[in-house]
């Protein structure tokens, strides 16, 4: 009976394209998980406090409008947090599409260069065909007249 990791079926093949996903995954996993987890728990901890302030003005004083004030800044600090994921997202794919267009340009460039090559190449070899048919004619014009 064959083991297959991670997996009961027969389908060795697709864990092995998927393997190094999957490393890749858990490797950038291993680095952002420290960074996530701490950013998510002061997230929680801060909606926490402000539904417990929330709260509190809500039971002691019932000023609605405290309530309300309190709702509209919690509002806001969610749509600050999106805003703030969503730039960053933006950053990460201008960052990605800004690295390919680095890529695009150099191989633009090497492209450049390998046809500035092949047309110098093609050059010489005419001026070499050209001299050679000019050499051969005038050889021969000259063995003409010495006969």
């Amino acid at each position: 009976m064959v083991h297959y990791p991670y997996s009961d079926g027969p389908l060795p093949h697709i864990w092995v394209m998927a393997k190094p996903t999957l490393e890749l995954n858990s490797k950038v996993g291993v680095l952002l998980q420290p960074y996530l987890i701490q950013f998510f728990e002061g997230f929680i901890i801060m909606v926490g406090w402000w539904l417990q302030l929330l709260y509190y003005t809500a039971t002691q004083s019932l000023s609605w409008l405290i309530l309300l004030l309190w709702l509209i800044i919690l509002s806001w600090l969610i749509l600050l947090l999106w805003l703030i994921i969503l730039s960053w997202l933006i950053l990460l794919l201008w960052l990605i599409i800004l690295s390919w267009l680095i890529l695009l340009s150099w191989l633009i460039i090497i492209m450049i260069i390998i046809t500035i090559i092949i047309t110098i190449t093609i050059a010489i070899n005419i001026a070499n065909v050209i001299h050679d048919s000019t050499h051969n004619m005038l050889y021969s014009r000259h063995l003409r007249l010495d006969q």
